[in-house]
């Protein structure tokens, strides 16, 4: 469903003006979905929702959320919903809300996956995606450190060697 509402082209763009009534009627909407105690279902107006809207109206959604709610959007998202669903809607909130705090943790699992599960792939994927864009790269190398206490370059050369280890540090410019 959230692919076919994303195919459709009509999401919000960054430029569009943010207009908190909007962005209040649609907390007000998702509080009905994901706080009533006995809400079931509900993901298409989620879906909806969340994938229609920029990633600044998500940003301010998250912050009005949390405000009426006293309690994170993202988190409340998993909680109602646990599947494929939630965890798509999950990525697009920490998309909008902090983009390179999102990526570091998904390089984290691509690592994790790759020791675990000698999934190499992953890594080279998500390695692959983020390296285009030297700023956003820095950025996630600066929050990977402080989120997880040790630099990305430090973590890569604690879990490749060889041709694949100096592939990756040159993709992350290191």
């Amino acid at each position: 469903m959230a692919v076919l509402i994303q195919l459709e082209g009509v999401r919000m763009e960054e430029s569009e003006e943010i207009k908190i009534d909007g962005v209040k009627e649609d907390v007000r909407r998702l509080g009905e979905v994901m706080e009533w105690k006995h809400a079931r279902g509900g993901e298409i107006i989620m879906i909806k929702i969340l994938v229609d809207r920029s990633d600044r109206w998500i940003k301010e959604m998250a912050g009005q959320y949390k405000a009426t709610h006293q309690r994170d959007l993202a988190k409340a998202v998993m909680r109602h919903s646990k599947n494929l669903v939630g965890e798509t809607l999950l990525h697009t909130i920490n998309g909008a809300v902090d983009k390179p705090l999102r990526e570091a943790k998904l390089l984290e699992q691509t690592i994790t996956a790759l020791v675990e599960q000698g999934r190499g792939d992953l890594l080279m994927s998500r390695m692959v995606r983020v390296h285009w864009n030297p700023y956003h790269m820095d950025c996630i190398k600066k929050v990977y450190k402080k989120k997880f206490k040790v630099d990305l370059s430090g973590r890569l050369k604690g879990v490749v060697d060889g041709d694949f280890e100096k592939f990756l540090l040159r993709m992350i410019r290191d």
